[in-house]
């Protein structure tokens, strides 16, 4: 790729010497890094005529602890592309299982509290198991570990069902893009994309 596409990928030459930058300037990339990545997600799932019918949720709360990482540790492996990517997937993947398991398979409760119970056993359950599996795939990341418990214990997600994948995986991608973007104007991210 030519250099100046590789450079928002994070690649650097040899013997690149990253700069120091004052806090000051630290603060102003995070602060638009984050603006963008939240507001685009907002009006994207607010407005688009497709999520507006599937009644998504305008943001999964998540993201903001995910772009909180993204551009106040970037550098941290938690938060390198394949942890956020396969992070978020797993942990979306086995909250909605977990979620039609514990929580949608019965439709006759004997008492409020036998459903109410059910929801925090699913909560737990989901997140304590997408937490295993990034264990064991190397891709922790901790705003998917909410994003599985999300898909537990939200109405509004849990509604939206398998659907609920698709929204965490664009909008992953798309804080992702906008990080890469952001943080390689005066900083460098990702740090690797595959292995450190």
């Amino acid at each position: 790729l030519p250099y100046a596409v590789a450079h928002f990928l994070g690649y650097r030459r040899p013997g690149y010497k990253e700069k120091k930058l004052k806090l000051w300037r630290n603060c102003i990339w995070s602060f638009l890094g984050a603006w963008l990545s939240i507001g685009l997600l907002e009006i994207m799932f607010m407005y688009a005529p497709l999520f507006r019918a599937h009644k998504t949720p305008f943001i999964i709360g998540s993201y903001g602890a995910a772009t909180t990482l993204l551009y106040g540790a970037y550098t941290s492996p938690t938060v390198q592309p394949p942890n956020v990517i396969f992070g978020h997937l797993i942990g979306s993947f086995i909250g909605v299982a977990t979620s039609k398991l514990f929580t949608q398979t019965a439709t006759h409760w004997s008492s409020a509290g036998q459903q109410q119970a059910l929801v925090w056993v699913s909560g737990a359950s989901a997140m304590a198991l997408s937490l295993v599996a990034m264990e064991v795939t190397n891709t922790v990341h901790p705003p998917a570990g909410a994003a599985a418990l999300i898909a537990c214990v939200d109405k509004n997600v849990i509604a939206i069902g398998w659907y609920y994948i698709g929204v965490i995986m664009l909008s992953s991608t798309i804080i992702l893009v906008i990080s890469c973007l952001i943080n390689n104007i005066e900083r460098r991210y990702p740090v690797y994309w595959w292995k450190p």
